[in-house]
């Protein structure tokens, strides 16, 4: 009988030892077929998140300085893009049409009415005043994202109930660092990531953008310059200066140089800015 009961414990510790086994190849093989780090370093799903794995490694990589198209920054970046908020628009002027100063009508008009295109805005702000992209959204059903940094005017952005999505970012620029400090009432000292753009369109998995807009405080030739634009096709491009300021007649050369053509010119801003719209040669429309 004794030895009868050993030989059952043994069987079982057996085929124990064969499930285990089982369980950790499966593992092992699920981390080389999605791509994963291997070694079991760390483990992230579709969306960036950590499954499992060796936390300290997280804090040993600064995923900020690492190359524009490493998976383990695009992987953040995704993670970090929030989706709309759900629920009906909150604007201060639903009634309106073109919510810019008439760039988002003369944009339309390149495109001819294009439908289901897609946008980027860099410097968003609230999502309402001034914005170009707002009326493609409402009237075009454009998917699109918006970039703002600052803390304050990135919670009234998700207030307005955008359909697009949202990234509380600044964009790099080859001068500038891999983040911004902001003095928030309500969060305290902040420090932003800046991203690049590059980056930010590997991460969403595009090549193509319909209109880009940047109101960038005077850092817009910086950012063009970080945009590789022979990668990438945008169609059309709507850039804020401040009046008189350098980067008006630098990035106009810049852009020239690299398949562009000055559109429309609109002046007379209250706050002394001056807005181009700037198409590329040959757009992309249908």
């Amino acid at each position: 009988m004794r030895r009868w009961w050993r030989g059952q414990r043994f069987l079982r510790g057996v085929v124990l030892t064969g499930l285990l086994l089982v369980v950790l190849i499966q593992i092992k093989s699920s981390q080389n077929e999605k791509g994963y780090l291997a070694s079991g370093v760390l483990v992230h799903d579709a969306n960036g998140r950590r499954l499992f794995g060796d936390v300290s490694y997280e804090t040993t990589v600064d995923v900020w300085k690492l190359p524009q198209k490493d998976k383990r920054l695009l992987s953040k970046i995704k993670w970090m893009i929030q989706k709309p908020e759900q629920g009906d628009y909150n604007l201060t002027n639903p009634d309106f049409t073109d919510f810019s100063r008439g760039q988002s009508t003369q944009i339309d008009n390149i495109l001819q009415g294009k439908k289901k295109g897609f946008f980027i805005e860099i410097g968003a702000s609230e999502g309402e005043t001034g914005s170009v992209s707002l009326f493609f959204e409402k009237s075009r059903d454009w998917e699109g994202l918006l970039i703002e940094p600052h803390p304050g005017r990135y919670r009234k952005l998700r207030h307005k109930h955008r359909k697009a999505q949202t990234l509380r970012a600044c964009v790099r620029s080859n001068s500038s660092g891999p983040s911004q400090e902001f003095d928030d009432a309500i969060e305290g000292h902040v420090s932003v990531p800046c991203l690049w753009m590059e980056s930010i369109l590997e991460a969403m998995d595009r090549e193509t953008v319909d209109m880009l807009s940047i109101d960038a405080k005077d850092q817009e030739m910086d950012i063009l310059k970080a945009i590789p634009l022979s990668e990438y096709f945008i169609n059309v491009l709507t850039v804020e200066f401040v009046e008189g300021s350098v980067s008006d007649s630098s990035v106009l050369k810049y852009l020239l140089d690299n398949n562009y053509h000055a559109e429309h010119q609109f002046v007379n801003h209250p706050l002394h800015r001056n807005d181009l719209v700037f198409t590329r040669k040959n757009p992309q429309i249908k």
